[in-house]
């Protein structure tokens, strides 16, 4: 029987369309072994990260009494962005000011010489810690060495009444915070910064200032906080009547790069 080489020219695959095939190949499996390289280069590395409230730019959503901020901090080259969550829930009789959770229009916060995150209360303000503001940080890989400052723990106390029958206004700031830390308080603040025995300033009438030393703790958390735990910092006053502040200066951290 005769062999049709016409339908064999067809089955058969030219040379052309197999060095065409074989070419196409070629950057598929070069793409392949690269890929896994870069992941790993970042991931093994470990860089130095900074927010600084100077240059960072906040994203707020708010969901019910929930008021969440975010802002992305980049890294030296060859590292990728870490994402920072500040999310702020209230207890009781609290109205946070419209500024909470925004960066401060003051330049020197602390005497540290930057901006530095505010974490505010509108007047009238109301005395006891079941009033409170609960800002839950945490960030989306990985963080060791976090430290900052707690910036403007102070107090005020003003008689806006009669001598008879004297009415006061004024604020004594008290300040928590949760996880495994060494503070190092100004030495003019008292407590160890837990809830049952906050930070405060210690004497009821000392206004500091926004832009002053003296009413700062620096809080150095050494070892790691995983990815997507919280700290979290609570805020309240025991003294009623105005309105209240403090200042988170800027975070510095170690991660890896991925």
């Amino acid at each position: 029987m005769a062999i049709d080489t016409n339908v064999l020219d067809t089955v058969r695959p030219s040379r052309r369309t197999v060095v065409r095939g074989a070419a196409w190949s070629v950057p598929v499996v070069s793409m392949a072994a690269t890929a896994p390289a870069f992941a790993a280069s970042c991931g093994a590395t470990t860089y130095a990260y900074t927010l600084d409230w100077n240059t960072a730019t906040i994203n707020t959503s708010t969901s019910g009494n929930a008021v969440t901020a975010t802002t992305s901090i980049t890294g030296p080259a060859g590292s990728s962005a870490i994402l920072a969550t500040f999310k702020s829930t209230t207890t009781g009789s609290v109205t946070r000011d419209s500024d909470n959770l925004t960066v401060s229009s003051e330049t020197n916060v602390g005497n540290l010489g930057g901006k530095a995150l505010n974490i505010s209360h509108s007047s009238p303000i109301t005395a006891g810690s079941g009033n409170r503001q609960t800002v839950a940080i945490s960030f989306n890989r990985a963080v060791t060495g976090l430290n900052f400052y707690i910036s403007d723990i102070d107090s005020s106390l003003t008689n806006v009444g009669s001598q008879r029958n004297p009415v006061y206004s004024g604020w004594w700031d008290r300040v928590s915070l949760t996880g495994t830390y060494t503070p190092n308080r100004d030495t003019n603040l008292r407590g160890s910064g837990t809830s049952n025995d906050p930070w405060y300033y210690n004497d009821s009438d000392t206004n500091v200032g926004n832009e002053a030393a003296g009413a700062r703790v620096k809080v150095t958390y050494s070892g790691t906080i995983a990815a997507n735990t919280t700290i979290t910092l609570e805020y309240w006053t025991t003294q009623a009547g105005g309105n209240q502040r403090i200042f988170l200066t800027d975070f510095g951290f170690d991660a890896k790069g991925c």
